[in-house]
């Protein structure tokens, strides 16, 4: 069954033009009289106009696609071509002459590299194209590809659109990177409602021609991870957004309780609504919202599940935890790891996904995260939930990391915070229950992946090696 284009809708728009579907459908057919079916895109996204629209013409002409984020193309570009073997590579102007790319072909939409010319072959649809591969770099270990159809796209927009609300007049910004599931999510609901997504050229919310450009245009909904929340707090950002917004939304991780305090509080004086939610990559982004503004009482839930997608789980109890495993038409197919997979698509997860995280569901239905499956130690023969342990001392230092090596618990503190060490191993044995010699605390810069998340394994080997 192939559900209507998520791109029949909505507009794509900066301060030089204007792009609706007649240029998605024109690009898509610059595309095909390139391509075979069983081509392979790569798609450096920069969040430009070029690789935007590269995207969604991309994903028009149904061949698959690999999204890969500029800030990432350098350190994966070598393995993605030895393993995927791309046909073609589409991005702006900017980034081809960053690279030294030439021999171009090039449009007013978007510019084409071609690595492999293939015979031209007539278009056969089979039943997964197209594929949408997305990285994801979870806590630790390599980046895997997830494979994401167009049913997986257009079943999550539908689930959002109900209860976000998205319409023809939504407008929204290119903050978050397409290469992200997030992202990609923002860019889909809006053009999906018949919205307008909007481009700045400048999408970097520490450069004040951002917020300009967020006034310019009269954005209504603006979204972030929690780095993105946390900048915004302590720069005091807040008062830049646009009289015009309407809506924040969150997702991405665990956003500390203090920065969701500090956001409700502003949106409940300006009668903004405020949603936190959680998702997955492999789930095509988002899985549970809560409209935060609306039950303020319920604050450090990830809220109820989204419409059409159901919670899989048998005689779940009140407050005994469990890990979450959704059932939808949003998950997608499984990982990729070479072109040789991609050329011959299984469904692995059948419409199933077992996400490895820890929650327990409260008597309105709302869920409450505990942990990962992944993120527990044993210290002394006492077990430790690493995420509780995490989010209650960023309740501190919103800026902090807890890994261990079930020896001895270790925090990485930004390097920029001032931290009173000796108070704060108290407040970690407190949390914990842990003795002080059997904590460690270090100061330097936590690093994160480029979707914002927090690369634990990359912590334990610099740090705490």
């Amino acid at each position: 069954m192939i559900i209507n284009n998520i791109y029949d809708k909505g507009k794509i728009i900066s301060k030089t033009g204007e792009f609706g579907v007649e240029s998605f459908i024109r690009g898509s057919n610059i595309i095909k009289e390139i391509c075979n079916t069983n081509s392979l895109i790569l798609i450096i996204d920069d969040k430009s106009i070029q690789s935007t629209l590269a995207l969604v013409s991309s994903v028009r002409a149904r061949i698959n696609l690999i999204l890969l984020d500029i800030a990432n193309f350098e350190r994966q570009y070598k393995e993605i071509i030895d393993k995927f073997k791309p046909d073609l590579i589409l991005s702006s102007q900017n980034v081809f002459s960053k690279l030294g790319f030439d021999d171009l072909i090039k449009s007013d939409l978007f510019n084409i590299f071609i690595f492999n010319k293939s015979q031209k072959k007539s278009f056969q649809y089979c039943q997964y194209l197209p594929l949408v591969l997305l990285g994801t770099s979870g806590t630790s270990g390599p980046q895997k590809f997830v494979g994401l159809t167009q049913n997986n796209l257009s079943a999550n927009c539908n689930s959002i659109k109900k209860y976000l609300s998205t319409n023809k007049n939504t407008k929204c910004i290119n903050n978050l990177p397409c290469s992200y599931s997030y992202g990609l999510s923002v860019l889909n609901t809006t053009l999906s409602a018949g919205g307008q997504y909007f481009i700045s050229e400048e999408p970097s919310i520490l450069r004040k021609s951002f917020w300009e450009d967020m006034n310019y245009f009269r954005i209504t909904d603006f979204s972030g991870v929690p780095s993105v929340y946390q900048d915004i707090q302590k720069l005091n950002l807040l008062e830049s957004m646009s009289s015009s917004i309407k809506r924040l939304t969150q997702a991405g991780g665990k956003l500390s309780i203090n920065i969701q305090k500090y956001l409700l509080n502003w949106c409940q004086n300006k009668t903004i609504e405020l949603f936190i939610m959680y998702g997955q990559t492999e789930a095509s982004a988002r899985l549970t919202y809560l409209n935060l503004t609306s039950e303020p009482h319920k604050i450090g839930s990830v809220g109820r599940v989204i419409p059409d997608v159901k919670l899989v789980q048998n005689n779940v109890n009140l407050a005994r935890e469990f890990e979450l495993i959704f059932k939808g038409d949003n998950v997608s197919l499984g990982y990729f790891q070479d072109r040789n997979q991609l050329d011959n698509a299984v469904d692995i997860n059948k419409g199933i996904l077992q996400t490895g995280d820890i929650a327990y569901i409260d008597d309105d239905d709302c869920i409450f995260i505990t942990g990962r499956n992944s993120r527990f130690a044993k210290i002394d023969g006492k077990r430790l939930s690493l995420d509780q342990i995490e989010n209650s001392l960023k309740e501190i230092y919103a800026d902090l990391a807890v890994v261990s090596n079930d020896q001895i618990l270790c925090i990485l503190i930004n390097q920029e915070d001032n931290c009173d060490y000796k108070d704060f191993k108290k407040q970690t044995k407190k949390v914990s229950g842990l003795h002080q010699s059997k904590i460690k605390i270090s100061n330097g810069i936590v690093p994160r992946s480029s979707n914002g998340k927090i690369q634990y394994q990359k912590i334990l080997q610099d740090y705490f090696s």
